[in-house]
């Protein structure tokens, strides 16, 4: 006999997807991309020093 069908978790069990998307990369090195993932913010650039 086969089982009933899983519900999926209420969002509110889960973490936000950003904070998904931090630990799998931090933890994992596994980068998330898709519609729900935040984009990647990248640091502005250091300005040139003049010597």
């Amino acid at each position: 006999m086969a089982s009933p069908p899983r519900k999926a978790a209420p969002a509110g069990d889960r973490p936000a997807a950003r904070r998904r998307t931090y630990e799998y990369d931090h933890h994992y090195g596994l980068r998330l991309d898709g519609k729900a993932t935040p984009p990647e913010k990248k640091p502005a650039p250091a300005p040139k020093k003049e010597t």
